[in-house]
């Protein structure tokens, strides 16, 4: 008997501490079952535990979420010779379909998917975004359409309250952008931003849930993890999330479908995807990948990525930009300078503000809102440096340890906007400033965001000095999710003269 128990606890150990490993990259040891999840929630949000684990293994490292090994790829050349020049290889999307079907409406959308299905999507979304204007003056007057309100509204609440929630004024003023995008609405009447801000907090909770250590845990097994009783109360929480997230998006979609022209040129993403759902079944007899599922994940992934991450890097700039008031002045002095006329700056007066382009880029680097990237999957066999890597493997280029390595940006946890110009005061290249990635799945939003970041900021510092309510503590802890977020904090806004 004991003969049996000792072959069976060395099999178990042999396995666990050397089989399942022996073709990986060096990492730290994963745990049966939850693999370096604890080392995740003890350092969350992560930052430091890709950091301590790229000091002990190198720039690429294996760390195991539950029974999953991930290769982390931290350093900027690896990345660039990896995910751009062999793209095709690192293209896949981690795929377990049980997972997708609790967090989304199963496998659908263009973050989490792969092959012909995201290849479509991707494209067919570019064509719309630049249809309705990404980078264009279309999208332009929206977004400044929506600084004016924003503007306004701070304005409003300064001369009321004194102090200013910019956070959550920030929060609704983007999330209108987005939802104009995708259903041609805006969040303007008192009923629209109390189901803004329900949603929004849904939302959250719903993307924290998606990075918590029990339920990344649980990726691979999920339909034996929700019987358990601490992971069952995790399921039935995303399951709730997701049912409330989806049902503002159905009914946004059927508004659509009742009120869908087929005669009108479309006028936001939900319509451009109606039409190109009747085009293939009038010509091909069926609408293909172009269903209502697919229109309900891709609204999703729209409304994630779009406000997500805006918000939260606009929230860190504010925070920053208050706690340094020197740079504030700087801004605004090249803006003085610069803008003669008393409006709103626009993306052709973006030439002539190298200091506010130096400022909007560093603000995006310190934020840095996603500590761990969304993970990869090879296509094929393949290489990273001297590592011969399977397909099927899941990988992550760590955008976040480039964005704060100190070789490449020293004291990097200081905020120095002059570290993208030169001796001259003109911006600089900066090539390891990757904060959309790159290769085949870089953002399909990048130019969107870049646009709504640079148009806030420079028009929110044009016309007011932020600065700190006297005696407030203010936190620099980073709230973890699926991107970090600021803790709340509240401003004193001065009107410029």
């Amino acid at each position: 008997m004991l003969t049996i128990l000792f072959l069976i606890i060395s099999t178990f150990v042999f396995y666990h501490f050397y089989w399942k490993r022996r073709n990986l990259p060096p990492g730290p040891c994963p745990f049966p079952l939850i693999g370096n999840t604890h080392t995740l929630a003890k350092l969350s949000p992560g930052y430091a535990a890709f950091k301590k684990w790229q000091s002990e293994y190198g720039n690429i490292y294996t760390f195991w979420i539950g029974e999953n090994p991930v290769i982390a790829v931290n350093d900027y050349e690896t990345i660039v010779e990896s995910f751009a020049k062999n793209g095709q290889a690192f293209a896949g999307r981690f795929q377990i379909p049980e997972f997708q079907e609790i967090f989304k409406k199963g496998n659908g959308g263009v973050i989490h998917v792969e092959g012909d299905l995201w290849s479509e999507h991707r494209r067919f979304s570019l064509k719309i975004l630049r249809d309705f204007g990404v980078g264009k003056n279309l999208m332009q007057e929206k977004i400044l359409d929506t600084i004016s309100s924003f503007l306004e509204k701070v304005e409003k609440e300064s001369k009321m309250a004194g102090k200013v929630d910019m956070i959550k004024l920030i929060d609704i003023s983007i999330g209108s952008v987005i939802n104009d995008l995708i259903f041609g609405t805006k969040f303007i009447e008192d009923e629209d931003t109390t189901d803004f801000y329900r949603l929004k907090e849904i939302v959250k909770r719903h993307l924290q849930l998606s990075r918590h250590p029990m339920v990344m845990i649980m990726w691979k097994n999920t339909r034996w993890f929700k019987y358990l009783p601490i992971f069952g109360k995790y399921y039935a929480e995303i399951e709730e999330m997701k049912h409330e997230i989806f049902k503002f998006f159905d009914q946004k979609i059927k508004q659509h479908i009742e009120n869908f022209d087929a005669e009108k040129e479309a006028e936001d993403f939900a319509d451009a995807f109606l039409a190109e759902m009747k085009k293939r079944k009038t010509v091909d007899g069926n609408v293909g990948t172009f269903d209502r599922n697919q229109l309900n994940n891709i609204c999703f992934d729209f409304w994630i990525a779009g406000q997500e991450t805006t918000t939260n890097s606009l929230a860190w700039g504010i925070l920053y930009l208050m706690l340094n008031p020197k740079i504030q002045e700087k801004m605004q002095q090249e803006i003085n300078s610069e803008i003669s006329e008393h409006r709103l700056i626009t993306m052709s007066d973006k030439p002539q503000l190298p200091y506010c382009q130096a400022t909007v880029l560093e603000i995006q680097r310190i934020a840095n809102v996603i500590p761990l990237n969304v993970l990869h999957s090879t296509l094929e066999d393949t290489k990273i440096g001297n590592f011969f890597i399977s397909k099927g493997t899941l990988i992550v280029p760590q955008i976040s340890s480039v964005l704060f390595d100190e070789k490449i940006f020293p004291n990097p946890m200081t905020f120095k906007p002059e570290r993208f110009l030169d001796s001259e005061g003109n911006l600089k290249e900066c090539k390891e400033m990757i904060p959309f990635s790159v290769g085949k799945r870089q953002c399909l939003g990048e130019g969107l965001a870049k646009m709504k970041l640079f148009l806030f900021v420079v028009n929110i510092f044009n016309k007011y000095t932020i600065q700190k309510v006297e005696n407030d503590e203010i936190s620099m802890e980073r709230t973890p999710g699926a991107t970090v977020s600021p803790k709340p904090f509240l401003c004193n806004v001065l009107i410029r003269k």
